[in-house]
């Protein structure tokens, strides 16, 4: 019994990361002549290439790596639409307008007081 459910992840594995790499091909993603998979430990996404596995920070900037993950979650959600599961079919995702904050950077943004003019004459 427990070789057969191995048997059944490891192939659900290599079918989602077969997705993945289909998706990454037809973005046109940084590292798309090597395998993408996704990484069982840490649930990450990892590029195998000739010289090793290659992390996220590693792979490109930050639309690279979004687009990496949306690849892969695209995948998933493929998979689990295919085996019946019982995962909802839609997703939502929020990243951050900016990655990087630098510390010099105001706490909190200046916003103008809606009372004042020429706010206020719009209201």
């Amino acid at each position: 019994m427990r070789l057969n459910f191995t048997c059944v992840v490891l192939g659900s594995h290599a079918r989602i990361n077969t997705k993945i790499k289909n998706k990454v091909i037809a973005l046109d993603l940084e590292r798309k002549d090597s395998l993408i998979r996704l990484a069982p430990r840490g649930l990450t996404v990892v590029a195998d290439t000739t010289y090793g596995p290659v992390s996220p920070a590693e792979m490109g900037g930050g639309g690279n790596w979004i687009s990496q993950q949306f690849a892969t979650l695209l995948s998933m959600h493929e998979w689990f639409f295919e085996q019946r599961s019982p995962v909802p079919r839609f997703l939502i995702r929020d990243e951050p307008s900016q990655v990087y904050f630098p510390e010099d950077a105001p706490s909190a943004p200046h916003w103008p007081d809606p009372t004042e003019p020429p706010y206020s004459r719009a209201i």
